[in-house]
């Protein structure tokens, strides 16, 4: 079992490729806190998520809180970053522990940054690199996991990991509020911003998307998959670069698509 969470796509291409190589199915974190399926029925476990402020995004920690993993027998993680994974690591060990699993194999994984809140997201040119350099890493991971050699593997905690998760992290915990997402002229109405929120804070109204709940995971699937970039946070975004991974886009592409 592959469970992933995603809101531009590097989670989910991450488990899409591992699923290529192992055959296993892939489950949205998302689905299972909608669908309250709490069970991972599976002797083989591979999760995978972005790292929020040197964290876990609360709806993975949320939703992994609460899940049976009384069936499974090994524990692969690959958690992805901009740049640093601080406290992410130590956090989902001790997470699983107290639902009595044992991580026995922990990657970080350098994948595109995409929280254009606060950096504007690389070029094309980059991100290619990136994303060369990550499935080059995954190969890598994945031949370490065959030769069962469990461990901590490629750590990028970043300098000071406790002081700035202690500065940061209160920012992400209080800051996930939804007020200043707002659609501009450009919007089209065709509700993939809707759809793809994964707790379901926007509605569409009278043709325009409205955030009907005050706080959400500031994942940003909203923002950067809007097909016309018709989405804002505040002032911030307006002249900012939009990033999904490739195979996500057409994944988003697809499921629009099909609901027309």
């Amino acid at each position: 079992m592959i469970l992933y969470f995603s809101g531009t796509g590097n989670s989910f291409s991450i488990a899409k490729w591992w699923a290529k190589k192992t055959g296993d199915r892939i489950t949205d974190i998302s689905n299972c806190r909608k669908n309250k399926t709490f069970y991972a029925d599976t002797d083989t476990l591979f999760l995978t998520y972005p790292v929020y402020y040197y964290d876990l995004p609360n709806i993975v920690e949320e939703t992994l809180s609460q899940m049976d993993f009384s069936s499974v027998k090994k524990c692969v993680v690959v958690q992805n970053c901009g740049c640093m994974t601080g406290l992410a690591g130590e956090k989902i060990r001790k997470l699983l522990k107290t639902g009595g699993l044992q991580v026995d194999y922990l990657f970080d994984l350098v994948m595109p940054e995409n929280y254009l809140l606060a950096f504007n997201p690389p070029k094309e040119i980059k991100v290619q690199k990136i994303l060369k350099r990550a499935e080059k890493s995954l190969e890598e991971f994945y031949r370490i996991t065959q030769e069962e050699k469990p461990g901590r593997y490629y750590p990028v905690l970043g300098p000071f990991p406790k002081l700035i998760h202690a500065v940061t992290r209160p920012f992400y915990d209080r800051g996930c509020k939804t007020k200043k997402f707002w659609a501009d002229e450009n919007c089209i109405a065709c509700g993939i911003c809707a759809k793809l929120c994964p707790v379901e804070a926007i509605e569409t109204k009278e043709g325009k998307p409205v955030w009907v709940k005050d706080q959400c995971v500031h994942c940003l699937a909203c923002i950067s998959n809007c097909p016309v970039e018709a989405l804002q946070y505040g002032k911030r975004t307006k002249h900012r670069r939009r990033y999904v991974h490739p195979e996500y886009r057409i994944a988003v592409q697809n499921r629009a698509d099909e609901n027309r």
